[in-house]
């Protein structure tokens, strides 16, 4: 069984960030985490808790695959 994370990975390669002699400034900062907490607070509740869970999910892949690890090195 593959984990989300794995399907993430092998899905959506991308990189992020600004073109090479770039910087984000404060106002640049400021206006995309206004933008973000503007389309956060459309999410209608049943969005917000398919998130949620989805969270919930990953973190706990992820944790189950770190104990894994720890197993086999200890």
């Amino acid at each position: 069984m593959t984990t989300m994370k794995e399907r993430n990975e092998k899905e959506f390669k991308l990189e992020i960030g600004l073109r090479q002699g770039r910087k984000w400034n404060k106002d640049k900062i400021a206006r995309m985490h206004k933008f973000i907490k503007d389309k956060s607070a459309e999410r209608s509740q049943e969005q917000k808790r398919k998130n949620d869970l989805f969270a919930n999910l990953y973190q706990t892949e992820e944790n189950a695959e770190n104990n894994s690890i720890r197993e086999n090195i200890g």
